[in-house]
């Protein structure tokens, strides 16, 4: 608790259910403490300056959230709801509510989207000119890429945001290469570099840095996971099996209505995948009206078809040593596997 709250975090996620978290600091507010164990910063101690705490940390999400909604409902655009978010004086000025964690105007944006959606009333965002074809005409006007390189060389140090707006502009309009060491990605990484250095708040700090280094020395590859056999087998089968849906690769699935049938006799569970009009279905328990036939029918353990999943084994090998059984058509099985990414 020395920082604003975090009420909606960058890495990409649902916003935080902001109602609960100010009932959930009420709660401990009855209960008196005389330490806190925050799960981000060094424990609090004493009940006068844990109940301080506590307050005020829930009067700044209460007026964050309560800003939001009366200037909804004045009208206020997304964008002017985010422009004047703030705390009142009496804590803005408390160092323990400082913006280094969580930031005031991405909460709002994030309590407006959760509450009402992402349309603010504005007329012109219903039916918006598709992004690109807008940043080349915008560009045009303008006078073309040559006047727009020379105000963002002419601003890139005194105004990084305003040429960072412009640099987006070229990208939008696909008027630029974004590849390491190029002009572009080169003036794109100091104009985040210059940003950040007016940045108290961690995330937000952090993760322009990060972009500016994958501009300047390209996107290192991500590690492949490599669970411990306790995490893998601790996770719900029917995890493994909803996922299937975002792995699917539409690029391969058009024009297929097929079904695949998996039992896992050590759980006795069974699952029914069907892809169908570009998505994949995943039924636990028998199958949904209209699933057509299945093409094959696949029997494993649960804890095989954990290994394979997390590609700790190879189908093929599973099939050979007997572990995996398909019944049907085992080149269908393997086809239809192909529709899917794999991996976790």
């Amino acid at each position: 608790m020395s920082a604003a709250p975090n009420l909606y975090t960058i890495r990409g996620s649902a916003p935080r259910p902001v109602d609960a978290w100010i009932a959930s600091l009420d709660r401990m507010r009855r209960l008196q403490p005389e330490h806190l164990v925050p799960s981000h910063t060094a424990p609090v101690h004493g009940a006068d300056e844990i109940r301080r705490r506590l307050t005020r940390y829930r009067d700044a999400i209460q007026w964050v959230r309560d800003r939001v909604v009366r200037a909804a409902n004045a009208g206020a655009s997304l964008d002017q709801v985010a422009e004047d978010s703030g705390l009142p004086p009496a804590l803005a000025e408390d160092p323990s509510l400082q913006q280094l964690y969580g930031q005031l105007d991405w909460s709002a944006r994030a309590i407006y989207t959760n509450h009402l959606g992402w349309f603010d009333g504005r007329a012109e965002t219903l039916y918006p000119m598709p992004n690109a074809e807008r940043a080349k005409r915008t560009i045009s006007l303008m006078g073309g890429t040559e006047p727009l390189w020379q105000e963002i060389d002419a601003t890139l140090s005194s105004e990084p945001r305003w040429a960072l707006h412009l640099l987006a502009l070229m990208r939008d309009a696909a008027l630029m290469t974004g590849e390491p060491g190029s002009r572009w990605a080169t003036a794109a990484a100091m104009a985040m570099e210059s940003i950040a250095q007016t940045v108290s708040n961690s995330n937000g700090r952090g993760y322009l840095f990060e972009r500016a280094d994958e501009l300047r020395n390209g996107v290192q590859p991500l590690l492949q996971p490599r669970p411990s056999q306790a995490l893998l087998q601790a996770i719900p089968m029917q995890a493994f099996f909803n996922t299937m849906a975002g792995r699917l690769i539409p690029e391969r699935s058009q024009g297929v209505h097929e079904a695949v049938v998996f039992i896992f006799h050590d759980t006795s569970e069974r699952f029914v995948v069907t892809v169908r009009n570009g998505i994949a279905e995943t039924v636990a328990g028998q199958p949904l009206p209209g699933t057509p036939p299945p093409i094959a029918t696949v029997r494993a353990t649960a804890h095989l078809w954990r290994n394979l999943v997390a590609e700790l084994q190879t189908p093929a090998k599973a099939v050979a040593s007997g572990e995996l059984s398909v019944s049907g058509s085992l080149t269908g099985f393997y086809t239809f596997m192909q529709r899917f990414r794999i991996g976790l």
